[in-house]
Formats: C-alpha cells, structure tokens, sequence
C-alpha cells in the first residue's frame, strides 16, 4: 500500500486533487494529510508527523498542487521498487551531479532527468527539451541522460513528488532533520544524502507525469538553507550518478552551479532594492529628468 503524505496548506486538500489521485493511482493507498493551515508546522515537522500516522509501505511525499497525467501510477511506483531492491527513494525530476558546491538544486546545473506534463511546449534554456503528448499536453524537461529507461539512477530528487520506502523510516535510518532545519526548503536535498549514505539508490521515473500548478520561487530562506545543508554534508561531495564524469568535468560543474547561485542571489536582491521606499522615491524624482530627455532627443 502507498501511503500518499500531503502537507496542505488548507484545512482539506483541494477536491480536485483528491478526484484526480482517486481516478488514476490504481492501486492501495491511504491518505495522510497534515493540515497546515495555521502554519503550525515548517515542512520537516509535517513530513515526520505524517510519517508517523502512516501504514503504508511505500511513502509518497507530494505537494497539494499537483494533478497527476499518467493512469496506474502507483503501480508504476510499486514496481519500481520491487524490481530494484536497492532503490531507497524515487522522484520524477532530479540531478545526476550534485557538485562541491552549496546549491543542491538540480535545475542549477541542468545534468538532470527531467519529465513533467504542461499545456504547452516550454524550453527555457538551450538544456530543455519537450514533446507532444497523447491527451494534447506536453512533456517538458530532459531526457538525454535517461537512454530509454524508465528509472533512472540520480544523486538527488525534487520534493514536488517523492515515493521512499517506508521500512528506511520504521527502522530509523531516515528522518526529515527538523533539528538542523527550518521552513520550507531543502528537505528533499537532505533526504536524498541521507538515503544516498546508508547505502540505498535514488532513480528518476521517466514514465510517471505530473503537472505542477505553482513553480518554485526561490528566495533568501532557500539560500541559508542550502547554506545548511552543504555544511552538514560537504565531505560527502560530490555525488555522481547515472552519468560519467572527469574530475576535470566535475570542476566546471561546480563552477557553473556557484556561478548560477551568484546569480539568482543577485537577482534577489535586486528585487529588493525595487520595492524599497528610496528606489521608488527616486524612480519618480528621475521620471521627469528623463521626459526631459526624450523631448531633447
């Protein structure tokens, strides 16, 4: 049986989804839902409550903003681990390479498998690919590390969708570390290390597609939690799976993903500085200056 583990932002878990789990997991599965809605939790302590309450051997770790594409992907999901006894933890989007560096997120470095549905062809970087699909979507991502496998081995998954197997927890090998950590950032990144340490696989399925309704926003609190994360696992990097890479290629990987950091951190930041009161003030003692201009032009 899945046990599917929501932390819901709402006292109930919006209807859609639950219609939308109930018409295509084809399989037994329980639902434990952790209500958040006054925000009493962070997401370590929601996961670990919602382990806690559930029965299933399979834990299936999923957002509340998800409506899922692909019919009977919970067996999907039970076969995965019953053909791959090692498998510690299944995603549908991960890294292959998580380098020296403090930044665990896989779209920072684009040597990942990638296949989530969306309504329209998307390729926003020359490392995306995508193509038709039969309902009239689009599957968006990357597959050229995945050579035609549906279960791809990776260093890391995304938290959107995450299927562990439950036995890791029951036998205390796996915690989400509410210790270490607070906010909603990085527990997938730690879980999939903690996985990776005591011995287990992690994999990407290439078969399951989901379609996320909210894309991920990333903000200072990610940063000090990556910041978090790199100094409680550094002498574990860098992690290579699925992929072969020189040293020399591992170092220009980890230079392309600090050097991407640096960049959504400045970004950030220049977020900020728009919505302060002394950039506004000056756009509008500026905005005349440069009506000015034009005219002068």
């Amino acid at each position: 049986m899945i046990s599917l583990i929501v932390c819901s932002r709402t006292a109930r878990i919006p209807q859609e989804l639950h219609d939308n789990v109930e018409a295509t997991i084809g399989c037994s599965h329980e639902w434990v839902v952790v209500d958040n809605s006054r925000h009493n939790y962070n997401i370590f302590q929601a996961y670990n409550r919602g382990v806690s309450q559930a029965n299933g051997d399979i834990l299936c770790f999923m957002h509340d903003d998800l409506r899922y594409h692909t019919q009977g992907w919970g067996l999907i999901a039970q076969n995965a681990f019953a053909q791959h006894a090692s498998l510690g933890l299944l995603g549908v989007a991960g890294a292959h390479v998580v380098p020296n560096a403090p930044a665990p997120m896989w779209e920072f470095q684009h040597i990942s498998t990638v296949r989530i549905w969306s309504k329209e062809p998307l390729s926003e970087t020359p490392f995306d690919m995508y193509g038709p699909l039969p309902d009239g979507g689009y599957w968006s991502g990357n597959t050229a590390f995945a050579n035609g496998q549906s279960n791809v081995a990776v260093a890391n998954v995304d938290g959107l969708w995450m299927c562990c197997r439950a036995s890791l927890f029951r036998e205390g090998m796996l915690r989400f570390d509410e210790e270490n950590y607070d906010g909603f950032h990085c527990y997938d990144a730690d879980l999939s290390m903690q996985v990776l340490s005591k011995g287990y696989d992690i994999m990407v399925n290439t078969e399951i597609l989901v379609e996320h309704f909210s894309q991920s926003m990333l903000t200072p609190d990610y940063f000090k939690a990556a910041d978090k994360w790199y100094a409680k696992w550094k002498s574990s990097l860098p992690i290579v799976r699925g992929v072969d890479l020189s040293d020399q290629m591992l170092e220009v990987v980890r230079c392309y993903t600090l050097d991407a950091r640096h960049r959504e951190e400045h970004l950030i930041e220049i977020g900020r500085l728009r919505n302060t009161h002394a950039f506004k003030i000056g756009k509008a003692l500026l905005s005349p200056v440069r009506c000015v201009k034009r005219l002068l032009k």
